[in-house]
């Protein structure tokens, strides 16, 4: 057995785990007594292999939270997944779990208030391999529904390749699933922290992921190797994505700046500075011509991908940008934010077309759909919503999820959506 701690950094966004070899049950006691939900949220007991990704599936126990506030899952072979609940508990109430980085929480019935019952379940896992049966658990079967993919921390972003055959996804490390079984088909593990975002090349070949280690990489799509690294950001690099020839690469960084990179070669084309604040996102225009960038600054900004000229500022919402992006025709860009709304505005003067209002919660991400006439957004409301591109009308409502949303991406063909979320899943939803 491996007893695995994380442990966060005091920003509560920076983590590093330590593993304990055949661990005494002392060990994993104080372990437990210590779980804080902020800096230490995590405890694992991983019954074999040398990393959760040996047992994920049928060797493990997880506890996440502290100060009272538990939520435990895992799985072994013969019993499959679990994860524990109390059927006495509500159903719809969500209780905050883990407090630092991506955050999670969860209904009140999957959330355990009694330290005694925790340290009585552990005990058991590490004598008997097994789980307690004298507490109830919930059989975890939907692993490999393809409307919903479970991961085991929350979903930071969620898209399909150009073909709609794979979808990508993210939860501390990049997934890429098969779209029509929702089989889990390749893990992209090389990053020395978590994994923030993953792009698909336009051809689909390759996969470009932006991590806290403060480096992009770009693998193969088809083998999961990595192909080259991206090094030289001064902070967490939040996203990174292909332009559409594949022959450039640009990322947003904590450090308050976005680069361009040679995707062939990995050095800095130019680098992009003017943000007062963390850079969140950056996104090529489908002409290539120009990138637009979204920060914390409360501003999003359009730049000269040739010269790197900032050739105007975006302002206008209320609290950070969280995602800006160009329509299909590059003649719109459409930004989320915290201020609770989406907007697009025109690409060449940056007045406001239209403003969507009707979300209770910061708009994480907005995209628009391949044809360019409808929008979808993604909440920490926990629901995402379709609009009139041209109108700002609410057309639908997707509600499911128990968690804030992080993204919500159209399919290539414009029929589905797939969504991320911190509840611990990525779902698709069938728009015909």
């Amino acid at each position: 057995m491996i007893l695995q701690i994380t442990q966060y950094t005091d920003d509560g966004r920076r983590w590093s785990s330590r593993d304990v070899i055949e661990p005494r049950w002392s060990d994993i006691e104080s372990a437990i007594r210590r779980l804080d939900q902020f800096k230490y949220p995590f405890v694992w007991l991983l019954l074999h292999g040398k990393t959760l990704e040996d047992c994920i599936e049928d060797g493990h126990l997880n506890i996440i939270g502290g100060n009272g506030v538990y939520s435990i899952d895992g799985a072994t072979p013969k019993e499959g997944r679990r994860r524990l609940f109390n059927s006495k508990h509500s159903r719809t109430k969500q209780v905050t779990v883990w407090l630092s980085d991506q955050g999670f929480a969860t209904e009140e019935m999957f959330v355990c208030f009694d330290l005694s019952t925790v340290m009585r379940v552990a005990k058991y896992f590490y004598d008997h391999r097994s789980f307690d049966p004298s507490v109830e658990w919930q059989a975890d079967d939907a692993r490999f529904s393809p409307e919903r993919l479970v991961h085991w921390i929350g979903v930071s972003s969620a898209e399909f390749n150009p073909s709609g055959t794979r979808i990508l996804t993210v939860a501390g490390i990049a997934y890429l699933w098969d779209a029509s079984s929702g089989q889990t088909l390749r893990e992209l593990n090389g990053h020395g922290a978590q994994v923030l975002s993953a792009r698909f090349s336009p051809d689909g070949t390759q996969i470009v992921t932006a991590s806290a280690d403060r480096t992009a990489q770009v693998w193969q799509a088809t083998t999961g190797r990595v192909q080259r690294r991206l090094e030289g950001h001064g902070g967490w690099v939040s996203t990174a994505q292909f332009s559409a020839d594949s022959r450039q690469i640009v990322t947003a960084s904590d450090d308050e700046t976005s680069r361009v990179w040679d995707a062939r070669s990995g050095g800095v084309l130019r680098e992009l500075r003017g943000h007062g604040g963390r850079v969140l996102s950056a996104e090529f225009s489908r002409d290539g011509k120009h990138i637009v960038t979204a920060s914390t600054d409360c501003t999003a900004r359009v730049w000269d991908v040739n010269t790197g000229k900032m050739l105007r500022q975006l302002p206008g919402h209320g609290g950070r940008v969280l995602t800006a992006q160009f329509s299909p025709d590059s003649m719109r860009i459409l930004t989320a934010s915290g201020d609770r709304t989406a907007r697009i505005c025109d690409a060449s003067n940056g007045n406001v077309l239209v403003e969507f209002k009707g979300h209770s919660g910061q708009v994480s991400s907005a995209q628009f759909s391949p044809d360019g006439t409808r929008i979808v957004t993604a909440s920490a409301d926990r629901s995402a919503r379709v609009w009139d591109g041209a109108t700002g009308k609410l057309l639908r409502e997707l509600n499911g999820h128990g968690a804030r949303l992080s993204s919500a991406r159209y399919s290539p063909d414009g029929t589905r959506i797939i969504t991320a979320s911190e509840d611990f899943t990525a779902r698709l939803w069938d728009l015909t």
